[in-house]
């Protein structure tokens, strides 16, 4: 039977429900026209269990949940490796050899992809969506150990091709691990979530929202600031923020946020992504002012919305964005953020939605993704 065997290093779980979250509508995708059977290995204090869940008629999704406590005497990544053997062996048996494998998150799920292709000669397709290839992040691969850095090119190199979600991601690769194939298959959005609505943002306040779980690489406490001078400015809109409040993020808004400000804007937390949708689907703009990024969800779910999007010119980000569907600042230039806000105030009916909405749908539908990752695993016979 003809499948392809995903490797993913991140991906949701009992343990974790939203990391790797794209991950998993790529699989989505992906399986729109094409058999795939998933890998997870996820640690877990509890247990070791195994559960297999048959997401549709074409993706199965096998999870593996591994006992392991911090300081343990055998690694939680040789356990992992142990239980890739056996459920590979287990698949195997079941349903042949696979027609490719396909990583995503090269570290450390990649390193088994390399042994299955040394030891039964399975090609395996690379998506990257790591930050870690910038040089100017504190995680940064080029602070790494030599043998780390040695196995992660090795990794790259041994791929059929690598398949990065942005172009300046597949730079950053070829420049950490030298030249190789490459093509760009993008990030994907659930239209079935994200989609144009007609009454969106038709009535209420001038609504700018963002989305993230508002850590360091977001730079909430900019984003919060430039609001601030927005609203000191003589802006009307109001600031929508979705996501979990960090406790060193809540430290900081007591001590600079006044109730003045308070009363534009609103902290949801974290919403299940149905109410995400509804939320960006009413908004008036998306916003980002983030100090590092590949190529975010959040921005081309906005654009599947119709809804403009207001963000730093970093990573892929200009990749998505242009004058008919965007603006974009220079990251940490808060005085130019807050005076785009001014401007999206002003000119916002001078966006025509419904063709944001349609030519993102195009762009990174999961039919539209699905189809170019079919081609991809159909070059290997």
């Amino acid at each position: 039977m003809s499948y392809v065997l995903w490797l993913p290093s991140w991906y949701p779980s009992r343990e974790d429900a939203f990391t790797g979250d794209f991950i998993e509508r790529h699989a989505h995708a992906a399986s729109l026209h094409t058999r795939i059977e998933v890998l997870v290995m996820a640690g877990t204090a509890g247990a070791d269990a195994y559960e297999c869940v048959a997401v549709n008629e074409r993706l199965r999704v096998h999870y593996c949940y591994i006992h392991h406590k911090p300081g343990a005497s055998v690694p939680l990544f040789v356990k992992k490796w142990k239980k890739y053997q056996e459920l590979t062996t287990q698949l195997f048996q079941e349903l042949g050899k696979p027609q490719c494998a396909h990583v995503h998150v090269s570290t450390w799920a990649g390193a088994f992809a390399l042994w299955l292709k040394r030891k039964h000669g399975i090609a395996y397709y690379l998506t990257e969506h790591w930050s870690g290839f910038r040089k100017d992040v504190p995680h940064t691969v080029y602070r790494w150990g030599k043998l780390k850095r040695m196995l992660l090119k090795r990794i790259l190199r041994g791929s059929q091709s690598l398949l990065p979600v942005s172009d300046d991601l597949k730079t950053r690769m070829i420049d950490f691990a030298g030249p190789h194939a490459a093509v760009i298959v993008r990030n994907v959005v659930d239209t079935h979530l994200f989609h144009y609505a007609e009454q969106a943002g038709a009535t209420g306040d001038f609504t700018f929202v963002h989305v993230s779980g508002l850590g360091h690489p977001k730079n909430p406490e900019g984003m919060l600031r430039a609001f601030c001078r927005y609203l000191d400015g003589g802006g009307k809109g109001r600031l929508q923020v979705i996501g979990p409040v960090p406790e060193k993020l809540q430290g900081w808004m007591n001590s600079n946020i006044t109730p003045r400000h308070y009363d534009q804007i609103v902290f949801e937390g974290e919403l299940p992504y149905e109410k995400v949708a509804e939320a960006v689907k009413k908004a008036q703009v998306m916003v980002l002012f983030s100090n590092y990024e590949n190529f975010p969800c959040v921005i081309i779910e906005a654009l599947c919305c119709g809804v403009p999007v207001l963000a730093t010119q970093v990573g892929g980000i200009p990749e998505a964005l242009t004058n008919e569907n965007g603006r974009m600042v220079t990251a940490g230039d808060e005085v130019a953020f807050a005076a785009s806000l001014h401007w999206f105030t002003d000119h916002y009916v001078e966006f025509d939605r419904n063709e944001i909405a349609a030519a993102a749908v195009s762009a990174y539908s999961y039919d539209r993704i699905g189809r170019q990752l079919s081609s991809l695993y159909n070059e290997i016979e």
